[in-house]
């Protein structure tokens, strides 16, 4: 299935809190029918959701990367989770699979966890504080140069360096990239 390009639209100044009585609240399915609440206060130092899309050509490419963030920063205090807006239990468990993921898989066909942290696209990802404050949100990496485009190798690992500013106590900069993928939408 095709997903349509379109420009990422900044949903929360740098800074922005998801609001208590919101972000602990939400609980979805994993992607084999465990209830799950990804934001709930874990003694983690931050919380990690890639929005991703089975059929995203962006989405995949960006999963070995995606593995060794997951495999490098868990040990570390951060906790991982795919998340999946258009697929079955069945197409989740099908991409992981395929590509060997090892972070857990949410599925959010209502785009409740994206609108929560104002991801547009596929891959997006949002590091969230044990507070509910959003950290960094945007691209893994600056591979996808425009739509259809994309370089061999990346240039910037942005997930990767605001990551490492996290665990060592510092801002991420910047705190918002513009994600270049399949563009999100509600099943």
């Amino acid at each position: 299935m095709h997903r349509a390009f379109v420009p990422v639209l900044a949903c929360f100044i740098a800074g922005a809190s998801l609001g208590a009585e919101s972000k602990p609240d939400i609980t979805v399915k994993s992607y084999d029918g465990r209830d799950i609440t990804p934001l709930a206060a874990t003694g983690r130092k931050a919380t990690v959701l890639v929005f991703m899309m089975h059929d995203c050509p962006v989405t995949n490419a960006s999963t070995a990367e995606l593995g060794r963030l997951a495999a490098e920063f868990e040990s570390q205090g951060v906790r991982f989770f795919g998340v999946y807006a258009t697929e079955t239990p069945a197409e989740a468990t099908a991409h992981r699979r395929d590509y060997r993921l090892a972070f857990d898989s949410l599925l959010d066909p209502g785009l409740r966890l994206a609108k929560l942290v104002g991801a547009t696209r596929a891959p997006e990802a949002a590091v969230v504080s044990p507070e509910g404050t959003i950290l960094y949100r945007g691209r893994i990496d600056d591979r996808a140069t425009k739509p259809g485009t994309m370089r061999p190798t990346a240039r910037r690992r942005d997930l990767h360096l605001a990551l490492e500013a996290v665990i060592h106590g510092r801002e991420p900069a910047p705190r918002f990239t513009d994600a270049i993928g399949c563009y999100l939408s509600a099943k």
